[in-house]
């Protein structure tokens, strides 16, 4: 949630972002954003005007405009940053406060304007009346601010409220009573406001979003053949061509190139897809796939993989951490890991390599236009030579020459160059 807002604040090109955080999350933070990003921890929960003042003073030096925004409301758009700040700078005001007209606004602080539609204040909906209540202009937790004249309020902020708290809203109250010029700016899409409390407000924004990545790339002429039932993230490329069918996860950072079919109950995260690939039912976690490539159903491509043009991965089929050249198969029902396979490999059915031994992993070469037969176990280390055949049923304990036909348990050469 935190990282699409700041991502869209980066869209900007700020001078500075800065995340205040609580001690708790600051290891995750970290993790999530290593030094992109300047943080400040919040010790203990004291309120909005609270953070903003101790993001202030650890970095005096910052100056100019200032633009606030609440890490739990992932669905404003660039556009919406851009036109708050452009008014601000337009109408020379010291505070702008991004609002929104919501039908329910429960749970939002509302917007109190005077006779001529001026800010007066924000109250919090645990302290407002009735009457105050009944309105629907809400405070969007975003703000544009003067920084010098902002940072002048903070020594008149009081936790004189129900929740104790210093309230960045009490931010604007004062500087109106400055006469310090604070307007608003109301969003056109409430949706894009949408707070993150729950469960069930996580959710909606995922629809939100979800909607709006797929409409993205409907009008690139990329075909979903249900929306409603595909799940698309941020951070992916699709060509035009592309057919998605039902119940697809196409999660960040994954690339797909043109007139691809991506099938039924398929996820695909992190990975680089070619052109005319063709991918049923299977899980691609971090791999790489080259054009004309065919997969699945039930292929399980896991980290480092790397498929050539022309591949066939077929059915109950695992790879992991493997390079395959142009033209192989791996057809169904086989196990390929920390391995190197080169052009016109045949892998058949019930195929292992067998990797690790309870303290290391080793690597598998197979040489192009190798054809291993069904249910052959490879004890890595061990090469398989140019042309090489293995019988089916063959446990292949030590390297194969080029041109060799070896089966048996423990496999032994039958036929030789």
């Amino acid at each position: 949630m935190i990282s699409h807002v700041v991502d869209t604040l980066q869209s900007l090109s700020p001078d500075n972002i800065i995340l205040v955080i609580s001690p708790q999350s600051k290891e995750q933070i970290v993790g999530l954003f290593g030094g992109s990003i300047k943080l400040v921890v919040q010790e203990a929960p004291a309120g909005t005007g609270d953070a903003l003042r101790r993001a202030v003073e650890q970095f005096p030096d910052l100056e100019g405009t200032l633009l606030v925004t609440c890490g739990d409301t992932p669905l404003l758009e660039k556009e919406s940053f851009e036109k708050l700040l452009e008014q601000h700078i337009h109408q020379k005001a010291t505070a702008t406060v991004l609002t929104a007209e919501l039908l329910n606004p429960y749970g939002y602080g509302r917007i109190v304007k005077d006779k001529n539609r001026r800010i007066k204040s924000i109250v919090e909906e645990k302290d407002a009346d009735s009457k105050i209540k009944k309105m629907q202009e809400i405070n969007t937790g975003t703000y544009c601010f003067e920084l010098e004249e902002l940072v002048k309020t903070f020594s008149f902020l009081r936790k004189d409220n129900r929740q104790e708290e210093y309230y960045l809203t009490d931010c604007i109250k004062l500087l109106v009573k400055q006469k310090k010029k604070a307007v608003s700016f109301l969003i056109s899409d409430s949706s894009s406001a949408l707070g993150i409390n729950t469960m069930q407000e996580l959710s909606e924004a995922r629809k939100i979003l979800s909607k709006r990545i797929l409409q993205t790339w409907m009008n690139s002429g990329v075909l979903f053949v249900d929306p409603q039932t595909s799940y698309l993230d941020i951070d992916l490329k699709i060509g035009s061509g592309t057919v998605i069918y039902p119940f697809v996860m196409l999660e960040k950072g994954t690339l797909i190139g043109s007139n691809c079919q991506i099938g039924p109950f398929t996820r695909i995260s992190n990975s680089r897809i070619g052109n005319e690939v063709v991918v049923q039912n299977s899980v691609l976690d971090d791999v790489v796939v080259g054009d004309e490539c065919c997969i699945g159903p039930f292929a399980y491509l896991r980290p480092g993989t790397v498929l050539q043009k022309r591949i066939k991965v077929g059915d109950f089929v695992e790879i992991k951490k493997t390079t395959i050249g142009s033209g192989s198969k791996v057809p169904h029902l086989s196990y390929i890991g920390d391995a190197f396979l080169g052009e016109n490999v045949n892998i058949g059915a019930g195929t292992i390599t067998c990797n690790y031994d309870g303290k290391g992993k080793y690597n598998t070469i197979i040489e192009n236009g190798a054809f291993i037969g069904s249910n052959t176990n490879l004890r890595a280390p061990v090469r398989i030579g140019k042309n090489a055949v293995t019988g089916a049923g063959s446990v292949v304990l030590q390297d194969v020459e080029p041109d060799t036909v070896v089966a048996g348990v423990p496999a032994k050469v039958i036929k030789g160059d």
